[in-house]
């Protein structure tokens, strides 16, 4: 396939999980921004994308077998990988997923708005040919990947986040030392992914209820005039009990989770409303800009001000 990076405005083709769209719709413009497709080594390919979707859209495509490691950093889309259906977006942003055979994987984005998203694809024979199959340790890995449509919710930090960024931008002129920069950060990111998989142990369902009732608390209004004691409490639990389980899934605290959600809505205020840094910054809790800025600057890798520029 080789690599290819392109500025494009026009819906022909999208690439969301690794492989060519079908049946995309051709009414006008459908989404702006650039898309990344490229082979780092046999075996292994980043898909990669940074867009603005301008209205809903619907597609659908082969997926061919292999792991894939998805990586959902902005947006949401629910997709059907086969007879498995995921929701990717901010309450599932990296997730693994196997499939043996190729399936149709569909997707709906239910409304227009920005999706950041990389896909890295792994064949059997990237293991196979760095050796890594024949290892002992690898059992746990082998066992997930001869599953047909296995998946796992993984628990990104924020070290795993500026990784995955980094991917979508361009950091050096070279083509060659742009394509080293980017199989390392890959591999970076494969690396944790495939350590998590072989630590987590999953939770309880009535514990991941729990918990999914709680990320709606704090996604709504509400959130702002309850305290994490009260949240705990409607949902028959314990501040201590909900932070343990909230852990287990996101790999963060509630606080660090809220702080950064905030960071996410200021963020697409910047984007899509052109309002003022002080206001991004009082949405997101912040009395003082240029402490917004600094923690801005922190989770994102770029200024409140240089917001605008992605698409430029």
């Amino acid at each position: 396939m080789g690599k290819r990076e392109v500025d494009f405005h026009q819906a022909d083709l999208d690439h969301l999980f690794g492989d060519e769209a079908q049946n995309v719709p051709q009414q006008g413009a459908l989404l702006r921004g650039r898309f990344i497709v490229e082979d780092l080594r046999p075996g292994l390919s980043l898909h990669g994308n940074e867009v603005e979707f301008l209205q809903a859209h619907d597609s659908e495509g082969p997926l061919s077998p292999g792991l894939r490691l998805i990586i959902m950093l902005e947006g949401k889309v629910d997709a059907c990988f086969g007879s498995l259906p995921l929701e990717l977006g901010a309450s599932n942003r990296c997730v693994l997923v196997s499939s043996l055979e190729e399936e149709l994987l569909k997707r709906q984005i239910a409304q227009g708005g920005y999706q950041r998203q990389v896909v890295l694809a792994l064949e059997q024979s990237w293991f196979e040919e760095g050796g890594l199959s024949s290892m002992a340790d690898f059992k746990s890995v082998e066992r997930f990947c001869s599953q047909h449509l296995a998946h796992r919710t993984l628990n990104p930090d924020r070290a795993f986040l500026r990784l995955a960024e980094g991917l979508l931008q361009p950091i050096y002129d070279s083509p060659y030392l742009q394509k080293i920069h980017r199989e390392c950060h890959s591999l970076e990111l494969i690396l944790f992914a495939l350590n998590q998989l072989k630590q987590t142990v999953p939770l309880k369902a009535r514990s991941r209820h729990r918990v999914a009732q709680l990320l709606e608390l704090l996604q709504s209004d509400v959130a702002g005039q309850m305290s994490l004691e009260q949240m705990a409490q409607n949902l028959g639990s314990n501040t201590t009990t909900l932070q343990r389980e909230f852990q287990a899934i996101y790999g963060v605290s509630i606080i660090t989770w809220l702080r950064r959600h905030k960071l996410q809505e200021a963020r697409r205020v910047l984007e899509r409303d052109s309002c003022s840094v002080l206001d991004a910054a009082l949405l997101a809790g912040y009395n003082s800009p240029a402490n917004f800025a600094t923690a801005f600057k922190r989770e994102f890798g770029f200024t409140p001000r240089q917001v605008g520029q992605r698409f430029m």
